[in-house]
């Protein structure tokens, strides 16, 4: 079972947990999520959750009831104080997990749904932003896995606030997360991902490409990792304004390399690679390559010598 399917993310000083799921999942990873939340909250004692399962659909009869005699059993002694769930714009979903409220029992915090992340936070934590302290969680293969890291000297790292540099040797810091973008600091390689979670209109383009080039600009990383996989194509216009902006700013960085992560969708592959090499020929002095799965990116981005590397990337 991959485990890719699950992002988790901890504010030691707001005790706030932050689950956002990828795509659709089966019924063993459906569960084995909903019991590594739980873990997560009991274990760090978060008080406010958000958790996103707008990506999976809406789960079977048979793991909405099993889901709703878990959480009753989990989280009746629990420090949590709000939970918030971010949901799909379809009817489908909203029916499944108002099942799921219905079949578990009062909870001793206060829950409410919501379509974007952004309203959940404002409800959550009274802000439409997240803290800067987001920690990532890695997430093994078993819950008991996890309860042993938990309980090690990470988890030290996770609740001082003060002292967490991260939890795990790769100290990646989440700069900013929406329902439909995430960007992230790896502080050893220097690197910066930005990670598309799903299709956008243009101003959710424009603001996740924004907050990229501000980030960008602050921490001057060297490398960088773009994943377009749930992108879709972008407007002929946002490709313009992809151009112009991202030209400009990538003038002032120390970028080395660039690793773009593409869908397997041909108009994305061309709209994007047509732009990408656009930029390049701007006398911009940096190494990019494209490909279709982040392991395959991050093995060229942390490889020491490139010379000689042969990246899988996009046929012309």
């Amino acid at each position: 079972m991959s485990n890719d399917f699950l992002i988790l993310n901890f504010s030691p000083s707001k005790q706030f947990l932050s689950a956002v799921w990828q795509r659709p999942v089966s019924s063993q990873e459906y569960r084995h999520g909903i019991r590594t939340i739980a873990v997560c909250i009991n274990t760090l004692k978060a008080q406010y959750v958000i958790t996103d399962v707008s990506a999976i659909g809406a789960p079977s009869l048979k793991d909405q009831h099993c889901t709703a005699e878990f959480l009753e059993k989990a989280l009746s002694n629990t420090s949590l104080k709000r939970s918030a769930r971010v949901l799909s714009q379809t009817k489908e979903q909203w029916e499944a997990y108002e099942r799921v409220l219905k079949k578990s029992a009062e909870q001793p915090y206060e829950i409410n749904e919501f379509s974007t992340y952004s309203d959940a936070l404002l409800w959550i934590l009274g802000s439409p932003s997240q803290p800067d302290d987001m920690r990532h969680i890695p997430m093994p293969g078993s819950t008991s896995e996890l309860r042993r890291l938990l309980n090690s000297n990470i988890l030290a790292q996770i609740v001082s606030a003060k002292g967490a540099e991260a939890i795990t040797n790769s100290k990646s810091i989440l700069l900013y997360q929406t329902d439909f973008v995430t960007i992230s600091l790896n502080q050893d390689i220097s690197l910066l991902s930005l990670k598309w979670l799903r299709s956008v209109d243009s101003h959710e383009y424009r603001l996740g490409i924004q907050k990229g080039i501000q980030a960008l600009v602050k921490h001057q990383p060297k490398k960088m990792m773009i994943n377009n996989q749930r992108l879709g194509v972008p407007s002929l216009n946002d490709q313009k304004w992809l151009l112009d902006v991202a030209t400009e700013t990538l003038r002032s960085c120390i970028l080395t390399k660039i690793a773009v992560v593409n869908s397997v969708d041909a108009m994305q592959q061309l709209a994007l690679e047509q732009v990408g090499t656009k930029i390049r020929n701007s006398c911009i002095d940096y190494q990019s390559y494209y490909f279709y799965s982040e392991e395959e990116a991050l093995e060229w981005l942390t490889a020491a010598d490139t010379v000689n590397y042969v990246a899988k990337s996009i046929p012309n």
